[in-house]
């Protein structure tokens, strides 16, 4: 996923978590894995989520 890629190239914190474990093939053919389950992920706190069109949630912390 293009966001994901810009996002770790600009030196986020990027966590892509979803549902289940289970690989996503997306659009273009690109294999993506999630970082963690959706239950996990929430304990902790971010600064944006963005919530793709899939079954993937991505939680970014911006570092100062």
């Amino acid at each position: 996923m293009i966001i994901i890629d810009i996002l770790r190239r600009a030196k986020a914190n990027v966590v892509v978590t979803a549902a289940i474990r289970e690989e996503v093939t997306g659009l273009h053919g690109v294999n993506l894995v999630a970082d963690t389950l959706i239950k996990e992920a929430v304990q902790l706190s971010y600064d944006l989520v963005v919530l793709p069109v899939r079954c993937l949630l991505i939680y970014v912390q911006v570092l100062n």
